[in-house]
């Protein structure tokens, strides 16, 4: 044991198939890159979340297995075409930072490169991604998916975030602007990004409703700061002339983060740098509501909750809803979630005071004009 710990710690790379023995990266330094080797159909992240927990960079190279039970599906022999394995080792050693990387063999998953540019000009009529949470084999479940709305047509179909519908307009994927900022900053390979596509819609669509209100614009609970990026750039926010206050602890003490498997010491510098481009925009590190003695502003137009803590989102409340002026918006992240029916809870119980009620989305958010 000693000796795999020497081995791993000093390692500049760690490239291996899926299996117990990757876990010795644990003991890697936050330098060290890893890439893991998979079949197609395994959607295992064990290994990317140790990756996050280290900050380690992480790429996952699939291939097709030999068989086509679940078993060969996570544990079986597959094959790599030498092309993916040779991207997959190019991002590896180039340097660069990122989400993770997942390359998809072409045998078995056709996926498009990553555009050289924001690919303003594609245009989606639909869009399906294994991005659910709570099956297995999400490969496997959004197959059946596929198989099951097919009968309805190739378009108007939205699949991910565990929400699955057919027949509709889907106008946001024909929305130029907000595609051109949506993709961005998230790639085709990103399917936890475009699984949750219509929820970053909603908060850009929120926020652009409220462009004429009196009043900034409030996140709380902000993580790698994806939505709110995504928002800036639908907004042409730099030209707003209206503030964005970002909150978060950027903590990786899961004492006061619950996300901390996507965030490392490294993170709140690369929000920051994200939003350089942003002179009104305003982080403030630290750990609600303490943190709105630091900056606050004094009216809302746009309130973002998402912080997955009833106490947290109730200190929120106390301290912004009076300041939310009337036809402001407030977008509840994770109100819809069955895993968060006490911070549901505790917002109703809340706003009964004041006599309003949340309206529940099919994204999983909650939506309150005041």
């Amino acid at each position: 044991l000693e000796e795999q710990i020497r081995l791993f710690r000093s390692a500049e790379a760690v490239v291996g198939p899926s299996g117990a023995a990757l876990t010795n990266i644990v003991f890697s330094a936050s330098a060290t890159r890893v890439m893991v080797l998979q079949p197609a159909k395994s959607l295992e992240f064990f290994f990317w979340d140790i990756a996050c927990h280290r900050g380690q960079k992480y790429v996952s190279v699939h291939g097709p297995s030999a068989g086509d039970t679940v078993l060969d599906h996570y544990y079986g022999d597959f094959t790599l075409d030498a092309d993916d394995f040779a991207k997959g080792l190019r991002e590896l050693l180039s340097g660069l930072g990122g989400p993770p990387v997942i390359t998809r063999a072409r045998q078995s998953v056709a996926e498009p490169a990553k555009p050289a540019e924001p690919p303003a000009s594609r245009r989606l009529s639909s869009s399906l991604a294994p991005c659910f949470w709570g099956p297995v084999d999400r490969e496997w479940f959004l197959e059946e998916v596929r198989r099951l709305i097919a009968p309805f047509g190739p378009k108007g179909a939205f699949a991910g975030d565990n929400m699955i519908v057919f027949t509709r307009n889907l106008s946001f994927l024909s929305n130029a602007k907000f595609m051109e900022a949506f993709q961005t900053y998230i790639y085709p390979t990103n399917w936890v990004g475009y699984g949750i596509m219509w929820r970053l819609y909603m908060a850009a669509w929120a926020a652009q409703a409220c462009l004429r209100r009196e009043g900034d614009f409030v996140e709380c609970g902000v993580a790698m700061g994806m939505s709110s990026a995504i928002l800036c750039k639908y907004l042409d926010f730099a030209a707003v002339p209206k503030e964005l206050y970002l909150y978060d602890t950027w903590s990786t003490d899961p004492q006061t983060s619950d996300l901390t498997y996507t965030i490392n010491e490294q993170t709140l510098g690369e929000v920051t740098a994200r939003f350089a481009p942003y002179s009104n925009v305003r982080l403030v590190p630290g750990c609600l509501p303490d943190s709105f003695s630091q900056a606050c502003p004094k009216k809302v137009a746009f309130l973002h909750i998402d912080l997955n803590n009833p106490a947290a989102e109730i200190s929120v409340l106390d301290q912004l809803f009076e300041r939310v002026v009337p036809g402001g918006t407030i977008l509840f992240g994770s109100y819809g979630s069955i895993g968060q029916v006490a911070s549901k809870a505790a917002c109703d119980e809340w706003l009964k005071r004041y006599d309003y009620t949340i309206a529940e989305l099919p994204t999983g958010q909650g939506l309150l004009i005041k």
